[in-house]
Formats: C-alpha cells, sequence, structure tokens
C-alpha cells in the first residue's frame, strides 16, 4: 500500500493535467464538501433511510478518501508534505492523556482546577457570595424597592 507521501508524490501531474488552473483554496473546498457528504451519508445510515447498510457504508469510506485526496491536493498547492504534516500532529496528540488531564490533555496549571461537577468550586463559591453581596448593596436582596426601582430578582439573572 503506498504511503500518504506517495499518494501525493503521484497525484500532482494528475492534478496539473485535469486542472491546470486550478486556485489552491479549490481542494480546500472540495474537502470541505465531501466532509458534508460524509456527516449526510452517517446521518443517513443512523436514521435508516435512503439506502442500505451496504450502501452507507460505501458512501462513508468514498467521503472519507475523497477527504483525504482534496487534502493532499491542498497540501501539494500549499507546499505542504500531507505524510509530515499528520505524522508530526500525531507525535503531539498521542502524548496527551484526556482522562487524566481533561482541561488540556497534557500536565499544567489548568487542570489543577479540575473539580466534580457535582460539586461547587471555589470560583463558583465565590460568585455567588460576589452576587450575594451585590444584592445587599443594590438593596434588590430584599423585598423592599432598591436604587434601581421596585425589582426584587437578581439583576444577573440568578437563581
Amino acid at each position: 500500500m503506498p504511503t500518504l507521501r506517495e499518494i501525493q508524490e503521484e497525484q500532482k501531474p494528475w492534478t496539473l493535467h485535469n486542472f491546470p488552473n486550478r486556485k489552491s483554496h479549490t481542494p480546500l473546498l472540495g474537502a470541505v464538501e465531501e466532509l458534508g457528504e460524509l456527516a449526510r451519508a452517517y446521518i443517513k445510515a443512523e436514521t435508516g433511510i435512503r439506502g442500505s447498510e451496504i450502501e452507507h457504508m460505501a458512501k462513508k469510506k468514498d467521503a472519507i478518501g475523497d477527504i483525504v485526496l482534496f487534502l493532499s491536493d491542498y497540501c501539494t498547492a500549499e507546499g505542504f508534505d500531507l505524510q509530515e504534516c499528520v505524522e508530526e500532529t500525531w507525535a503531539i496528540v498521542k502524548q496527551r492523556d484526556w482522562k487524566k488531564y481533561p482541561l488540556t490533555g497534557r500536565p499544567g496549571k489548568l487542570n489543577q482546577f479540575m473539580f466534580d461537577y457535582n460539586s461547587v468550586t471555589p470560583l463558583e463559591e465565590w460568585a455567588r457570595k460576589q452576587r450575594e453581596e451585590m444584592l445587599k448593596v443594590d438593596g434588590l436582596g430584599d423585598d423592599k424597592p432598591g436604587p434601581t426601582g421596585d425589582r426584587t430578582e437578581d439583576p444577573l439573572g440568578t437563581p
């Protein structure tokens, strides 16, 4: 099986022959259009309409192949090596651990502030206290009319 690099090299003369005056962004738009076709095939398969499971699978595989070929052509137009792009990105992505570091995928300060979604975070507690203080100062925390009129609701719209 040929590598992505080999496919890209093989595709160059074919593209020049068939589309000599195409703009560099044309294959990018083609990739986006094919992504839409992939989504459409997925939706049709998921809902079980307009085709058999085998037909939907064939359409999905065709769209994936077309996406890769359009991206290969786009890389050629931009002077990129598709295989190099994929290899460099994969070298970074495969180091991420989204289970261990759910905010960024890697160690860092942001991950120190992870919390159980059923609990109240320090930031949420601080915001609640700030709201309470603001309501007291504005006179909105009681039933008496305050300086902003006869409202008794929270100005932030929170309970």
